[in-house]
């Protein structure tokens, strides 16, 4: 499951299980959409921090 906190000035960060490092973080517009974008470079991570996005996004972890 993904974490989420603000980390104030607009930003959030979003986090996973650190067993999850094989996953890659992606976004979409619409959750039901089959288009999901990734988010980060598929680099081992286990969070991001991101800027005020609009128009607002949906989040899932995705394995390559």
């Amino acid at each position: 499951s993904l974490g989420i906190a603000s980390t104030g000035n607009q930003q959030i960060a979003i986090f996973w299980p650190a067993w999850a490092t094989n996953y890659v973080l992606q976004s979409s517009t619409n959750p039901a959409s089959a288009i999901w974008t990734p988010v980060t470079n598929g680099a081992p991570l286990i969070g991001v921090t991101l800027t005020n996005a609009s128009p607002a996004l949906f989040y899932r972890l995705s394995r390559p």
